[in-house]
């Protein structure tokens, strides 16, 4: 799945995504219908000043990315020999100790509870496969709601909105979106109980200030925390691999 990254890290970005939970009052949850279904979201939230101060957090009214129908992605072989194996679903030595729990292969989140990893990594190819319930029950949120936390700031969303449901999620809430901020490139996400994967490609943002001037420096090498987190459902992850980024490939695999 692809994801626009190549935003600006400011104060615009800390503000949207800290004062929506500390509002008085939540947000009131409206419907939108589209030629691809019912979008729900909010429009009670802050605007998003990198859209001009055209949409607000999770709002609806965004445009619905494209629908990209994928290949069932194949079992992933031997990592690249530069790779940092974070999960291969038989252990979590590689990640500060939590109640997640490994099975079949594969380890299931815990109810609000983050799994983080042991080391800090700079810029980074994150390749990382997932799976969304098959029956979600009757909570519209909950289809694996959850996602990778990059920095403490970016959350690449994970959440199953497979375009056949009737009712779809915020476009910056789908998966493969930069949550609350920016909506993925494309729909490119499979059926409910299939597995799903996507690479992601961080390049942080970063300004060297002098008493004169501010210049922006790339690439720059900064503190990455993998956070990989839930708030209503669970979702189950078989891979992760972290791979430098000054050789990108086509997947970290």
């Amino acid at each position: 799945m692809r994801s626009a990254c190549c935003l600006p890290l400011n104060t615009a970005l800390v503000y949207a995504m800290l004062v929506l939970p500390l509002a008085a009052a939540p947000p009131h949850l409206i419907e939108r219908a589209t030629p691809h279904g019912v979008v729900v979201g909010y429009q009670d939230t802050p605007l998003q000043p990198w859209t001009g101060n055209k949409y607000h957090v999770l709002d609806p009214a965004r445009p619905v990315p494209p629908t990209v129908v994928t290949s069932a992605p194949a079992r992933v072989g031997a990592p690249p020999s530069d790779a940092i194996v974070l999960f291969d679903g038989t252990n979590l030595d590689k990640w500060k100790p939590a109640s997640w729990k490994i099975l079949d292969g594969s380890v299931q989140v815990a109810d609000h509870e983050s799994l983080e990893t042991r080391d800090a990594f700079g810029d980074c190819q994150l390749h990382v496969e997932w799976l969304a319930p098959a029956d979600p029950g009757d909570n519209f949120m909950n289809r694996g709601n959850s996602g990778v936390l990059m920095m403490g700031l970016y959350e690449i969303q994970i959440f199953d909105s497979w375009p056949g449901h009737r009712r779809q999620i915020y476009p910056d809430g789908q998966a493969a979106s930069i949550y609350g901020q920016t909506p993925p490139l494309v729909n490119a996400c499979r059926p409910p109980g299939k597995w799903q994967t996507y690479d992601i490609v961080l390049r942080p943002p970063c300004s060297s200030m002098t008493s004169s001037s501010k210049k922006h420096v790339s690439p720059c090498s900064t503190t990455v925390f993998s956070c990989i987190g839930t708030r209503r459902s669970w979702a189950r992850w078989r891979t992760a691999r972290f791979c430098p980024t000054d050789r990108i490939r086509p997947s970290c695999r």
